[in-house]
């Protein structure tokens, strides 16, 4: 178990890595799980969720045949625009970077996992120069397959281009690789310069317990200071709505907009001005005099089927928003208008059973460079 979630760390830091994602389709959202949602209470949520038996969600796995796989997709798109004066001169900046990414997984067997997985993480950006009429513009890529075994996850960042142009440094194509115990003792010791101990080790039994009892049906039981029907209290108070679609299955959707925004700051200011946390409600200030947030809509899905499977986990997002450059402290003298920015696009986790197909003798290409190793 602990390989696997050093898997599921993996693949998930090497996609984050790569930043943001292409463009949506128009006319079919793969990050929108459609459905007959209601609004429901809190105490609707609770009860629905507790129908959902957690230790079979994922199907049965003491069954010998047992296997398990999941598709990982995401796509976001980041788009700025502000001006810039220079030697008397203005000029309008436009700047959008994404990257569109799909990883498929699979494994077998919890007492002695078997893991593959295969994938691809692409970059683009394009930066465009407008001034009396006449405009330039640069595009950049990188584009990287990504693979693992049970052993090791590989990155062939196969093709870079014009990459200096956008971050300031080179960066050439490569081959890396990195084992699942480097990767798990890395994580573990982030936070610890003197390496992991076993107090410092977290395991899934000290975040939730399931255990059924002798004959009962298996019961959820949160960490200590986890208080599950305060934090659905909550809901309501940070303006954050829940809707639930029971008709075949479980579907539930969150939405967190600017209504729920404003919410999350009064009441941090709240709680600040009540704890007498003067540099807290200076940060919130700060806050509010750089933001303005035009539009924002985050949309959280989590879907169970009528046997109570699991089936997908989405997120679909759509953010436009203003920074007051005149409000950010030690902004360059050279920028001279606000930046416009925009961000849309999801990221979505689902059920996938199909096969994996590494490239013939990966394990022992030698054009694979270890990270640790070089980075001793």
């Amino acid at each position: 178990m602990k390989k696997f979630l050093a898997v599921i760390a993996s693949v998930v830091l090497a996609i984050s890595m790569l930043a943001f994602t292409g463009c949506k389709d128009k006319d079919s959202n793969p990050y929108v799980i459609e459905g007959n949602y209601k609004e429901a209470t809190a105490e609707q949520v609770k009860t629905e969720f507790a129908k959902v038996d957690l230790s079979s969600a994922f199907g049965d796995v003491t069954a010998n045949d047992y296997k398990l796989g999941f598709e990982l997709s995401e796509s976001l798109n980041l788009s700025m625009d502000t001006k810039m004066s220079m030697s008397g001169y203005t000029m309008d900046v436009n700047y959008s970077i994404g990257t569109d990414a799909n990883y498929k997984m699979s494994f077998t067997d919890f007492e002695n996992p078997a893991f593959s997985g295969s994938g691809y993480a692409n970059l683009n950006g394009k930066m465009t120069v407008s001034m009396d009429k006449e405009s330039e513009s640069t595009s950049m890529s990188v584009k990287t397959n990504l693979y693992n075994d049970s052993d090791y996850v590989y990155v062939d960042m196969y093709e870079t281009k014009n990459v200096e142009a956008f971050f300031g440094t080179s960066i050439k194509p490569m081959k890396l690789k990195a084992s699942f115990e480097d990767i798990s003792n890395a994580i573990a010791g982030a936070g610890n310069p003197e390496g992991p101990s076993q107090d410092d080790t977290i395991t899934p039994a000290d975040e939730i317990i399931i255990d059924g009892g002798a004959d009962g049906p298996n019961e959820i039981i949160v960490a200590p200071g986890m208080d599950v029907d305060a934090l659905l209290g909550m809901l309501d108070t940070l303006k954050i709505k829940v809707a639930l679609d029971t008709e075949n299955g479980l579907k539930a959707k969150i939405t967190i907009d600017k209504e729920s925004y404003d919410a999350i700051l009064a009441l941090a200011e709240q709680d600040a001005e009540a704890d007498e946390m003067g540099d807290v409600l200076e940060s919130i200030a700060a806050l509010k005099n750089m933001l303005e947030v035009n539009t924002l809509r985050i949309d959280i899905y989590l879907a169970f089927d009528a046997n109570g499977l699991f089936s997908a986990f989405t997120i679909d997002c759509d953010i436009d928003a203003k920074l007051k450059t005149a409000n950010i402290p030690d902004m360059p003298v050279m920028i001279s208008g606000d930046f416009n920015v925009k961000i849309n696009g999801g990221i979505s986790v689902k059920i996938y059973n199909g096969d994996i197909t590494l490239p013939n003798g990966i394990a022992t290409d030698s054009s694979y460079v270890d990270v640790f190793e070089v980075l001793g």
